[in-house]
């Protein structure tokens, strides 16, 4: 019952803490970015959260939501007696907007182990997941959701869109709202980076994501706790020195910002003219108590802090309010990236993790990192994949990390006819089955590219003797969380994002540099393993991160070996060799 006795330190109430308990025995205190998460969100204020993949940030979200009425579960019993249809009283206090079904329904999952069972005939009024789909129009969603309106709304960035746009939806969502969580949020907004050229910043403008879109309507509705005049210098206070492009190219973004701000501007003129017009004003609608904003992802950086408090003004951290001298917007940042924090004695929870961790977490120390060129053509030193005796009768070999001159002569000897279309690449396919076979795989995930068929892959791999699984299917599964035989699931790089398999993984592999994209996409494919809280243990081991290993298969004969080699070194990354017949894992010489 310690476990129990930590959450509810930090304000969870004691009928959730006990279903906690009850079902997840493998709990016995919260991570680091759990409770400061939790001891922050009770507050008037809104929250950026940035912490380590696999640290439970979400499921503090939905833990925080749940415990915003403390009588709730009571009042769902009492409903269930009086033989009440629905709950037309409430409203929605928390909406959830997640990028992907895929994370949306293990918010589903959650939901159902933390709500007692008996009451899991009104889940439904307690926690509601929606995400689009073609059989179901918005019209049809709203109108479930009015008949039995959740306290909790799990809604796709892309469903949430368009109920807003359905008639008087904006009231009924966002009048009484209290919290609304943006989980994995720099996926969903598709930030340009710090230094974007005109093409990008451009597509943003002229074709902005459903999540901007449906924030720009609710900033015009609601204010936040922390909401107000823009911050100049928000997302860069901790900027030791400003990264700068050259003057040429600097200047001419600069211009093209600028023209763009002008034209907003202009806009911005003519409609609060036709506002005044007609008697109406800049000022929110729905004038009510301010919502509490919460954004969240293991990747959430300046630029997007820089967007939220000096661009938007939606979300300003480090202000506090005059009377009470309460934060009013808060930056939480566990993985030590940010400026001034070294240690874990340094920071605040230091009881969380152990003495002494060293940081920046942002890519947890425990996952090893391996990566395999494989050839159309056998050509690989001897002693690697250059015979039937080490491996399958392809050639293959392990990424050194490239310097300067060697990248430049990849790309070089780069053949013309190969390109990087991701397509079925059976030699791949065949060495992954062959290190599956020989790594010692408990259970293990295939990354394959979005546009690759997950069927065609499946039905090669399944040929070769490698038992998969969609992970789709796997998780509609009511058995997966006891589910222990050996087996690799299969899913795409557009749903990772916040996955939590039960059980824990042993192994994540990618099929191509397509199915990552950049350095941040691979930060959240290798925190699918060593997941904290994944395995059971004593008290003092449950809080340490299993081992995990995530093996990335190249396309040789291309220029892959260079943009993986930069994914590597722009985490910094130790590159490590896989040793075809053990399982022993020996750091690579060529770092």
């Amino acid at each position: 019952m310690e476990a129990a006795k930590h959450f509810h330190n930090l304000g969870i109430n004691t009928d959730l803490c006990k279903q906690l308990v009850a079902s997840y025995d493998h709990i016995h205190r919260p991570t680091l970015s759990q409770a400061l998460y939790l001891k922050a969100v009770r507050k008037q204020t809104d929250i950026i959260l940035r912490a380590s993949t696999a640290t439970g940030k979400s499921f503090a979200a939905l833990l925080s939501a749940l415990n915003k009425d403390p009588t709730l579960f009571d009042k769902v019993r009492e409903g269930m007696q009086d033989g009440i249809k629905g709950n037309k009283l409430q409203n929605i206090q928390t909406i959830i907007v997640v990028p992907t079904r895929e994370l949306a329904l293990q918010y589903g999952n959650w939901a159902k182990s933390l709500v007692p069972e008996s009451l899991h005939q009104k889940l439904s009024t307690i926690v509601n997941v929606k995400y689009y789909t073609k059989q179901i129009t918005a019209s049809e969603h709203l109108k479930e959701l009015r008949k039995e309106t959740p306290r909790i709304l799990v809604i796709k960035a892309k469903l949430f869109w368009q109920l807003l746009q359905e008639k008087d939806a904006d009231r009924f969502l966002i009048r009484n709202l209290k919290t609304l969580i943006l989980d994995e949020v720099d996926e969903m907004l598709e930030l340009p980076g710090k230094f974007p050229n005109q093409k990008v910043i451009w597509k943003h403008s002229k074709h902005p994501p459903p999540a901007l879109e449906a924030m720009k309507m609710i900033m015009t509705l609601r204010k936040t706790h922390s909401s107000g005049e823009l911050m100049p210098m928000s997302g860069l206070e901790n900027e030791k020195q400003l990264n700068r492009l050259p003057e040429d190219v600097r200047d001419r973004n600069l211009t093209f910002v600028k023209t763009l701000e002008r034209n907003k501007k202009a806009s911005s003129e003519t409609s609060s003219d036709e506002a005044n017009q007609q008697g109406g004003s800049n000022l929110p609608r729905f004038s009510t108590s301010p919502l509490q904003l919460v954004v969240m992802s293991a990747t959430a950086n300046a630029v997007l802090r820089h967007f939220l408090g000096a661009r938007t003004g939606w979300l300003r951290t480090g202000i506090r309010d005059p009377v009470t001298n309460v934060e009013l917007g808060k930056w939480i940042d566990t993985t030590g990236l940010s400026s001034g924090v070294k240690k874990a004695d340094e920071m605040e929870g230091i009881r969380i993790l152990p003495v002494g961790t060293s940081f920046p977490v942002q890519v947890p120390k425990e996952i090893n990192h391996f990566s395999v060129v494989v050839d159309d053509v056998p050509d690989t030193p001897e002693g690697e994949g250059d015979n039937s005796a080490t491996g399958p009768s392809i050639g293959w070999r392990n990424l050194k990390n490239l310097k300067s001159n060697e990248s430049n002569e990849v790309i070089r000897n780069a053949t013309k006819t190969t390109t990087d279309k991701p397509e079925l690449n059976t030699a791949m396919l065949t060495c992954l089955a062959f290190i599956y076979a020989t790594q010692g795989v408990r259970k293990g995930m295939l990354v394959i590219p979005d546009n690759l068929s997950i069927f065609s892959v499946m039905t090669f791999l399944r040929e070769v003797g490698v038992p998969v699984q969609a992970f789709h299917e796997y998780q509609a599964s009511q058995s997966n969380a006891d589910a222990e035989e050996e087996f690799l699931l299969v899913t795409s790089k557009a749903t990772i994002r916040g996955l939590d398999v039960p059980g824990g993984l042993s192994h994540i592999f990618i099929l191509g540099v397509d199915a990552i994209g950049d350095a941040s996409t691979y930060t959240h494919i290798a925190g699918r393993v060593s997941r904290l809280g994944s395995h059971v243990g004593t008290q003092e081991e449950v809080h340490q991160r299993p081992a995990g290993s995530v093996i990335t298969l190249l396309h040789g004969l291309s220029k892959q070996d260079v943009k993986m080699s930069s994914i590597y070194k722009q985490l910094s990354l130790p590159l490590q060799k896989i040793q075809p017949l053990k399982t022993k894992v020996e750091p690579s010489s060529d770092d």
